[in-house]
């Protein structure tokens, strides 16, 4: 028989004074219950967490102040559910708080369910661990994590951060010398420089063709962009007073392919991807070296476990130490063994970012390159807009609200703890990562780039004096079910 205990209003100071009284005087396990036999055997106890999505894409445990989640709980034990409870621990800053609650079951129940709701107070971002405890009526207890956890409290910030209007966008490059963002604009037949810490006084390059993919070659002394319409590379000399542009003609291939994207690694050799619009086919890679001249095709693509069968981009690391070429297959290219990694992975459009040693592709699979080879780990979250810290450490994903403003939220790799969010006013379809001794996360938005001075943002607010009777009245039952 299944019976419904009256939902509750919330977690009550009485059912939490009984609660920790009843653990206070536990049996040890194995105690005798009424009929005088032992009770040797554990209950067992799940719980699971949902919480809400962000652009139907898997947000990671995340809610920010004012969002809720809910917590379900399933308890079962062979004579009889005595007590269920919880257990909260919260890290704001570098304040931990705890809060510890339960109920008791009145009747001879087997099996209990039930369901909480917990709504993030303000003022209390931080990283929070829930569990769930069961204990029989021989004494026996048990305590689970509701998985998934940590859960991240985040607040939301408007950041103040200077913008530019840019008509097309297409390839960018970032000029760690200069201090300036080179962005493609193939529709109007120009390349746009930005200074990345203002966004202001935009000038534009006029490269002889139409310009698709962008880089800077080792030295970072050259601008190089690929012309899609005279199949060739365009050179601009950026160490001379007033810069010039060199043509490079490519060699024809038997398809009639043209030079779309473009990596350049730090042994000064390019790998460009040519394509078209509509080719769907074995991806043509030809290598360009600035140092000698010397051109070939790279026909050396890893067929394990199989090839890809079209490109659509091609992009570096920070240090220009390994290529990515992405299309519904994923490669990777190391510079320093001028060889492509041995495996394949399931790829997808506009992959993230990459640094130092760890990429994402496509935002959703994430791997680590090791000596042995590579090592995927655990991203906690999922975009296909995603940007990485150059140290890897951290990463920006790209989420939307139900009123359709976008944010970015900043997730640590180590643990998945997301502290702050960033909202603008339409949603961001590209972010860059801009490393130095004042990082910057570019915003690219329909038409709009944001810069956003990552160590100027405003301060997390210290935990107020009441956090811990917040975190009590965060949580709410929402229904207690018996079975029998």
């Amino acid at each position: 028989m299944r019976k419904h205990l009256r939902p509750l209003p919330g977690w009550s100071a009485a059912f939490a004074l009984a609660g920790l009284a009843a653990l206070a005087c536990e049996h040890s396990p194995g105690a005798p219950s009424s009929s005088g036999v032992p009770d040797r055997i554990l209950p067992t106890v799940t719980a699971i967490l949902s919480y809400p999505m962000n652009g139907d894409l898997l947000a990671g445990a995340a809610i920010a102040a004012g969002q809720s989640l809910g917590v379900h709980a399933d308890a079962h034990d062979d004579r009889r559910v005595a007590w269920i409870g919880t257990e909260t621990h919260l890290v704001s800053g570098n304040q931990a708080f705890d809060h510890a609650d339960s109920v008791a079951i009145p009747d001879s129940a087997t099996h209990v369910t039930l369901d909480l709701t917990f709504t993030a107070p303000a003022g209390l971002a931080g990283a929070m661990i829930m569990r769930v405890f069961v204990r029989d009526a021989g004494g026996n207890r048990v305590t689970t994590n509701a998985t998934p956890n940590p859960v991240s409290i985040y607040e939301v910030v408007s950041p103040s951060a200077p913008s530019a209007t840019l008509r097309d966008q297409g390839d960018v490059a970032y000029d760690g010398k200069r201090g300036v963002l080179y962005v493609t604009d193939p529709d109007d037949l120009a390349v746009r420089v930005l200074p990345v810490a203002t966004l202001a006084s935009v000038t534009t390059l006029r490269p002889p063709g139409r310009p698709r993919g962008v880089d800077l070659t080792a030295s970072g002394d050259s601008l190089v962009v690929t012309l899609d319409s005279s199949r060739s590379l365009a050179v601009y000399d950026l160490s001379a007073a007033s810069g010039s542009w060199t043509l490079l003609p490519l060699p024809a291939d038997t398809i009639g392919l043209a030079p779309a994207h473009l990596a350049i690694g730090k042994s000064n050799r390019a790998l460009v991807g040519m394509t078209t619009d509509d080719y769907r086919g074995t991806p043509q890679v030809l290598e360009h070296d600035f140092a000698t001249g010397a051109e070939r095709w790279r026909t050396d693509l890893p067929t394990t476990p199989r090839s890809p069968t079209w490109l659509a981009q091609v992009f570096r690391d920070f240090k220009g130490s390994v290529m990515v070429l992405v299309g519904d297959r994923t490669v990777m290219f190391d510079v320093a063994s001028d060889a492509y990694l041995p495996y394949t992975s399931q790829g997808a459009l506009l992959a993230a970012d990459s640094a130092g040693d760890r990429f994402f592709l496509g935002g959703v699979s994430a791997i680590q390159l090791t000596d042995r080879g590579f090592d995927w780990f655990t991203p906690y979250a999922q975009s296909d807009v995603v940007a990485l810290s150059s140290r890897g450490d951290s990463a920006f994903f790209r989420y939307w609200t139900a009123s359709g403003q976008g944010l970015v939220r900043e997730v640590r790799l180590a643990d998945g703890v997301a502290q702050q969010a960033l909202l603008f006013g339409s949603i961001p379809d590209r972010l860059l990562y801009v490393p130095g001794r004042h990082p910057r996360l570019l915003v690219f938005a329909f038409g709009s780039v944001y810069s956003v001075a990552l160590d100027s943002l405003p301060p997390l607010p210290a935990p107020p004096a009441s956090a811990r009777e917040l975190l009590a009245a965060s949580l709410h039952v929402a229904g207690l079910h018996t079975v029998h």
